[in-house]
């Protein structure tokens, strides 16, 4: 059962920032819990490293923590890509969000349950894992 899910985002662009929203609302919209970063564990730059250390722990704790990932690779940040590859190994499914990427990266693609071009089928897709737990789509498309 998909209960609980990080979000793992850029939000330092106002594409970023409007894509972490979406996925937000899409999340609240099917009653499912979630974690983002931005919002949930928050750390100035200038933060002290016991505080910074702090809020690297509680992310990876919350990613722990969590039944699902979905992480948006718009811009490829550094951070949420730190944050899929975590994910991966330590056994959760992710769901790439890639809107506006043709041909995602091989590795991005082929560690996800799917691949998602459009915000409606991130939606699609976790009715789908919300009806059968167990459900992925293997991703078949173009890669770089």
């Amino acid at each position: 059962m998909i209960s609980n899910v990080y979000i793992a985002s850029g939000w330092f662009t106002k594409t970023q920032m409007q894509q972490v929203e979406k996925l937000k609302k899409v999340l609240a919209s099917l009653k499912i819990g979630f974690f983002s970063p931005k919002d949930h564990n928050l750390c100035n730059l200038d933060a002290s490293y016991e505080k910074k250390l702090e809020c690297y722990a509680c992310n990876l704790v919350a990613i722990d923590s969590s039944d699902l990932v979905i992480v948006n690779s718009q811009s490829y940040d550094p951070g949420a890509m730190m944050e899929l590859g975590y994910a991966v190994a330590k056994g959760k499914r992710v769901i790439l969000f890639a809107q506006g990427i043709d041909k995602p990266n091989l590795m991005l693609a082929m560690s996800c349950i799917c691949v998602c071009n459009k915000l409606s089928q991130v939606r699609a897709s976790l009715k789908s894992l919300l009806k059968d737990d167990s459900w992925s789509k293997k991703y078949g498309g173009g890669v770089i």
